[in-house]
């Protein structure tokens, strides 16, 4: 299974990397995308089993946070704030419908979770240390290099705003209850 889902996975990077380059990798999104990629790769080269437990968490937790961040707060956010016409909204809803859009914000959720179920555990304390020691490391990137240099990926954690308290926290809470209910 991992041997056909990780050609599946690689072979939806190398589509982003000759239609729009390697910058995609600096998302969180494409991050997450290539944990799960690098698991399923990993197993089924029958490699690197320390390498897969230790972004196991991290596998999880960015999946989990890419698709529900990216569904209930950034399209929403961008839909409604920055689209101010029917014609952009029309071709938001387009821009999201795009095959590649909806592997990375959508099925990479069950690829994901496919992952998880072929090795199952209980998470540790090392994991959710790990998780948020990632996801401290990229925020900082985000802020400090992406964002400071005008990639705004992701409207809804502008420090430009008094409401990016909220989506931090969230991001938080949901590592925190990921780690607790596996």
């Amino acid at each position: 299974v991992s041997a056909i889902l990780s050609l599946y996975m690689v072979a939806v990077l190398m589509y982003m990397v000759r239609t729009v380059g390697v910058w995609p990798f600096a998302s969180y999104t494409m991050i997450s995308w290539s944990f799960t990629t690098l698991r399923h790769l990993s197993r089924a080269a029958a490699v690197a089993d320390h390498i897969r437990e230790v972004i196991h968490f991290p596998a999880v937790a960015t999946t989990c946070v890419t698709v529900l961040i990216w569904w209930s707060m950034i399209m929403p956010a961008v839909y409604f704030l920055a689209c101010r016409t029917a014609e952009s909204k029309r071709r938001f809803l387009a821009f999201n419908a795009r095959p590649f859009l909806l592997n990375v914000h959508i099925l990479n959720f069950p690829l994901m979770l496919v992952d998880h179920l072929l090795e199952p555990r209980k998470f540790c304390p090392t994991d959710l240390w790990i998780g948020l020691t990632y996801g401290m490391a990229y925020l900082i990137f985000y802020l400090l290099v992406l964002d400071a240099n005008g990639a705004h990926f992701y409207i809804v954690f502008s420090p430009r705003t008094p409401l990016c308290f909220i989506p931090y926290t969230l991001v938080l809470v949901l590592h925190y209850s990921i780690w607790r209910m596996i």
